[in-house]
């Protein structure tokens, strides 16, 4: 996916349980996954158009 990454505010996706069961790992950022909510949260430290590969765990 591509976005616009803010360095002031973390990014939210969604990960749905039929292709992410034990959530995921992104490729760039600083990334925590909340399964309750089953949302990763991923910090950059940059902004500007930013492109993440999100793989299952």
């Amino acid at each position: 996916m591509t976005f616009d990454g803010n360095e002031t505010g973390p990014t939210e996706i969604y990960l749905p349980t039929a292709g992410f069961p034990n959530g995921g790992r992104a490729s760039e950022g600083e990334a925590t996954w909340d399964a309750a909510r089953r949302v990763l949260t991923v910090r950059t430290k940059a902004s500007g158009r930013i492109t993440l590969t999100v793989t299952p765990e």
